[in-house]
């Protein structure tokens, strides 16, 4: 029986388990009011922090192959925003793509950065994070479509 607890522990421990869980992950579309403003597509993730953020970090997002910004904090029961976490704190992810009118008045991504992405994947998303120095992936396999917000 010992043997037997062993084993099952050795193997749900060698596979692991993600450091967080996630709650929501959401996508809202935004458009200004004037041409020049184009249109924002912004992405939240909500999570449950199961490691501090000495042991866990989240360092980049690609929706499809592009990366986009992000920025990443725990609120506390204050409201207050904080850039770092403890165990069972709920953590947010804001991250946004800009799409701006180009000479012929079509939109384009305005890209925040030229990294590729990192590993192959199948879902909308992928979320790149360091579990105690290691680099992981977690693979965001759908968003929930918010209603769409039209600015003056």
């Amino acid at each position: 029986m010992k043997y037997i607890a062993v084993i099952l522990v050795f193997f749900f421990g060698w596979f692991g388990v993600t450091p967080f869980s996630a709650i929501l992950s959401t996508e809202q579309v935004s458009f200004g009011g004037r041409a020049q403003s184009g249109k924002t597509v912004q992405y939240q993730l909500k999570f449950i922090a199961k490691a501090p953020s000495t042991k866990l970090s989240f360092d980049g997002l690609w929706v499809g192959v592009n990366e986009v910004e992000m920025d990443v904090y725990a609120i506390t029961m204050g409201d207050k925003k904080l850039s770092t976490f403890e165990k069972g704190d709920t953590v947010y992810i804001n991250a946004y793509q800009r799409h701006l009118p180009n000479k012929e008045g079509s939109l384009e991504l305005s890209k925040y950065s030229s990294k590729a992405v990192p590993i192959e994947y199948k879902g909308r998303a992928v979320l790149q994070y360091k579990f105690k120095g290691k680099t992981k992936y977690y693979t965001i396999e759908e968003f929930k479509k918010l209603p769409k917000v039209y600015y003056p």
